[in-house]
């Protein structure tokens, strides 16, 4: 086969004259390394969960001041807005001065929204499978286009198809569109 084992050696091109990197040791005091790190200053998704939190007080504040609006504009003035403005003043407050309080809430509204994405994606990709896959399964089906040759045939000692010589350049590896 042409081309045999090209890939190889491009990839492994010019890798014996790289210089070997040596890794600083940095210099830190040991009463820093021992120091346990504050759980709103951990990392979750590139960004400390303080951050998360203050951006999930201002999310839900938000929904439940339009709810609270759209109440007290259709409705006037009842418990629903007034509780809704409460609440959404109670989080802006506990999400900007203290935000270790809505901790729980918050890891408990990302384990809820963990397990509600499974849910979605599951429905999601149902409704897709019966809505486009199945359609196009049956109508191939009923014109009578074959996509995949199933046939069997017992003679036939291999049933790898060798692709053009053209395909064979492992450049084209680089050129994905």
């Amino acid at each position: 086969m042409a081309g045999e084992g090209q890939l190889a050696r491009d990839v492994r091109a010019g890798l014996e004259n790289e210089e070997k990197v040596t890794v600083a040791v940095s210099l830190v005091k040991p009463t820093m390394a021992t120091q346990k790190q504050d759980v709103l200053d951990e990392l979750y998704f590139g960004r400390p969960k303080r951050v998360h939190v203050k951006e999930f007080a201002c999310l839900i504040s938000a929904i439940l001041l339009a709810i609270g609006a759209y109440q007290i504009y259709h409705h006037s003035w009842n418990t629903l807005a007034a509780s809704c403005v409460g609440i959404s003043v109670a989080l802006l407050v506990s999400g900007y001065l203290a935000p270790r309080a809505l901790l729980p809430v918050w890891s408990g509204w990302m384990a809820f929204a963990t397990k509600l994405g499974h849910v979605m994606t599951f429905l999601i990709v149902s409704i897709l499978w019966f809505l486009v896959a199945i359609p196009i399964g049956l109508l191939l089906k009923v014109i009578g286009k074959k996509v995949m040759d199933l046939s069997y045939d017992p003679s036939v000692e291999s049933y790898w198809e060798e692709r053009a010589e053209k395909y064979h350049d492992f450049k084209l590896l680089e050129r994905q569109f």
